[in-house]
């Protein structure tokens, strides 16, 4: 045994060993006991910012939620019913046709995260909530728990009454988009009611059918007289509006009390379908979005352009006359021409050497003073000498 090995193991060697090791544990002791008194004076700050953390993911996913439900309305001019709920927004659970999502992104399981807040909690999803004490009806409302993970807001008998200091809320509405879709059925409908008055012009009658059939005739062709398409629409889009809903053609008697004879032009807009029809008598709705196309009105027009189109056509009537019957008036009779009502243009001899060609307009009637009678005198070279 050397010199060292000796002093340690001496009485007194080993007394300053197992000082040394007493003096190390204490101070780990001590180590320990500050480092819990710090874990326990910073728990709380690490819970409020683990809290808060998770309170502004959710805001920021209740953002993403209502771009994705507007992004489905526009494409499918309904926001998904409360049965399929927020997953119609990562997947096309309804089957809708015109569905073009995913409509917000994400990584891991979309569908679970999509539906439930950052504390794990399911969101709850509710559509046209009619709020108590405002009496606002919202288009849908979206709900959180919130840290507490217990929902505050409460459905009293048929409004909720909002928590706004607890739960996360996502308070929705379409009204901006409602407004620019209304803009445009505005205008779709004044195009379609300029179509249906040229393809009454045209054609000489209304198109068959109601809705989506009489419509469909605007842009495919019918035969004689067709001289479409009357509106930029196609087949496939023609009959629906921006909503989804079919735009109603029908015959009418009576609008909103007043009496008509013609057809209703109509589109739901942002609904709900409310418009009500007791045979050809029809009140519209709230948000209907209408025009009354009458009848009486465009038969006038109609006869207008057709008799502009007769006037134009006995000049050339009178001059074949001229051609065929140089010197003297032929006998009298219906001629081989037809008159845009589509009957005979007629000939009267008035003298050796005069006549008179003419239509008798949309009555076929030959009642002289008429205002829809056309007459067109002839008179041969040399009568007036």
């Amino acid at each position: 045994m050397n010199r060292v090995d000796a002093e340690r193991m001496s009485p007194s060697g080993v007394s300053r060993i197992r000082a040394q090791a007493a003096f190390t544990l204490i101070e780990a002791v001590l180590v320990l006991a500050v480092l819990a008194v710090i874990a326990g004076m910073m728990a709380p700050y690490a819970v409020k910012e683990i809290e808060a953390s998770r309170r502004e993911a959710t805001q920021r996913e209740l953002g993403a939620i209502e771009d994705g439900l507007l992004a489905y309305y526009r494409d499918c001019g309904v926001l998904p019913s409360e049965k399929t709920g927020l997953v119609a927004l990562v997947k096309n659970a309804a089957g809708h046709p015109d569905w073009n999502g995913p409509y917000v992104g994400g990584s891991g399981d979309i569908e679970v995260g999509i539906t439930q807040d950052a504390w794990g909690e399911s969101y709850t999803y509710v559509l046209a909530p009619q709020l108590k004490g405002s009496g606002i009806t919202l288009d849908y409302l979206v709900l959180s728990p919130g840290a507490d993970r217990t929902l505050g807001t409460k459905l009293t008998g048929k409004k909720w009454e909002l928590d706004t200091a607890g739960d996360l809320l996502l308070q929705g509405l379409t009204q901006t988009i409602d407004l620019d879709w209304e803009a445009l059925v505005d205008e779709r409908l004044d195009e379609y009611e300029n179509g249906l008055r040229d393809y009454y012009l045209d054609v000489g009658a209304f198109p068959s059918g109601n809705d989506s059939v009489a419509l469909a005739a605007l842009v495919t062709s019918v035969g004689s007289g067709w001289s479409g398409p009357y509106v930029r629409e196609t087949l496939a889009t023609i009959a629906r509006d921006p909503w989804g809903a079919p735009i109603i053609l029908r015959t009418c008697s009576e609008v909103n009390g007043h009496s008509v004879s013609g057809w209703l032009l109509l589109s739901y807009g942002a609904g709900p379908p409310d418009a009500r029809v007791t045979g050809t008598r029809w009140v519209t709705g709230r948000n209907d979005l209408f025009r009354v196309i009458s009848s009486n009105r465009l038969q006038v027009l109609l006869n207008q352009e057709r008799l502009s189109d007769a006037r134009r056509e006995l000049q050339l009537v009178k001059a074949e006359i001229l051609v065929n019957n140089p010197t003297e008036s032929p006998p009298t009779g219906p001629l081989s021409q037809k008159d845009p009502w589509g009957r005979a243009y007629v000939y009267t001899k008035k003298a050796a050497t005069a006549g008179v060609v003419y239509s008798y307009g949309a009555d076929g009637l030959d009642d002289g003073t008429g205002d829809d009678d056309i007459y067109e005198p002839i008179l041969w070279p040399g009568a007036g000498s």
